[in-house]
């Protein structure tokens, strides 16, 4: 059985000559929490205004359970949007502002305050059905405007990063309440951010998109930790990429040179001569272990919160970063050291 509830294919769009989106390919499930994350300007936005139909694509289709929705107006498509400015009206009180995609619709008096009442509660805003928009908090505001989108009860709700106007402790309260109304409403979500621990903390999957292509989409711990782009793995938390040559291969160990040092990686398919980019996260970079064998000098150490960064510049000239949480380090700037990695811990990435 199809589960797909909406399915985006070779969808190209332009603006002035720039194209935004490159072939485009995006299978969404029915009650998942996907998530576009990329850079500004990757096409995230434009993949949202599409999918509600503010934007036409060049080319393609966009198929929503089952039907072909390009020629259809945002208003005749069973999808709504939460936007990061909220798009509240300010001289109507909360009850009319929610009610309001209701009324358009004609739905009854009696029923629209009862619905209105009913997601009220669901929001957690229940007694807030005469507050003026400009005397609601940003975070109320915000739940105003999901109540809003929610109303209607579409079969897919887009949020473009409804949260990105929020201060820092509000957003994490706000990741969690957006999570949990989606699987107590079994809804889809299709959310937009750049910010990859809210990502992380939020999706069921992760659509990693770059100058208009989607470069992987997995679920969060594959996307993390099995990176297939050396993008990905610098954009989805913090890698090193390392590149090594292959210098010999004997059955399906490659002998990888780096940094005049060699280590050994097992993939079938290599063949020697051929260059390798590898990533390593920050926190697998292990500092003076007794098999390390990599030369490196500490060109700074600093903390940013609770971790402690550690550059380190090897002898090839590559910079080389290591982290980790809440614990000081005696090495200091000029420091000599040596450094190496888990072989479970290095992912090989940009390879067909």
């Amino acid at each position: 059985m199809n589960d797909d509830i909406l399915v985006l294919s070779d969808v190209c769009k332009s603006y002035d000559g720039v194209s935004v989106l490159k072939h485009l390919f995006l299978k969404v499930k029915e009650g998942e929490f996907l998530t576009l994350l990329g850079a500004s300007g990757c096409g995230k936005t434009t993949t949202l205004r599409i999918i509600a139909g503010l934007d036409s694509p060049d080319s393609g289709n966009v198929v929503l359970e089952g039907n072909d929705v390009c020629d259809l107006e945002p208003n005749q498509r069973d999808v709504n949007t939460v936007f990061q400015s909220y798009a509240l009206f300010p001289h109507m009180d909360v009850e009319k502002n929610i009610g309001y995609p209701l009324k358009l619709k004609r739905v009854p008096r009696l029923e629209i305050a009862e619905r209105v009442n009913e997601i009220l509660k669901l929001v957690q805003l229940e007694g807030f059905n005469h507050r003026r928009v400009p005397n609601l908090s940003g975070g109320q505001k915000q739940r105003v405007a999901l109540a809003r989108a929610l109303v209607s009860k579409p079969r897919i709700l887009l949020l473009d990063e409804p949260l990105g106007a929020l201060d820092l402790k509000l957003r994490r309260m706000m990741q969690i309440e957006l999570k949990r109304l989606q699987k107590l409403l079994g809804l889809t979500f299709i959310y937009i951010t750049h910010d990859q621990e809210e990502a992380l903390n939020m999706s069921d999957r992760i659509a990693v998109m770059n100058n208009g292509v989607i470069e992987q989409i997995d679920a969060s711990d594959v996307i993390y930790n099995k990176p297939r782009t050396s993008y990905v793995a610098s954009f989805v938390g913090n890698a090193n990429i390392i590149k090594g040559l292959v210098a010999s291969v004997e059955n399906d160990a490659a002998v990888v040179k780096f940094c005049e040092q060699t280590f050994l990686f097992s993939k079938p398919g290599l063949k020697a001569g051929e260059e390798l980019h590898f990533a390593l996260r920050t926190e697998h970079v292990i500092l003076n272990a007794p098999d390390s064998k990599f030369h490196a000098t500490v060109v700074e150490k600093s903390f940013r919160g609770s971790m402690l960064r550690i550059v380190l510049k090897t002898q090839c000239n590559q910079e080389i970063v290591s982290t980790n949480f809440g614990v000081d380090s005696k090495l200091k700037e000029g420091d000599k050291v040596l450094f190496s990695w888990k072989d479970e811990n290095i992912v090989l990435v940009d390879h067909e």
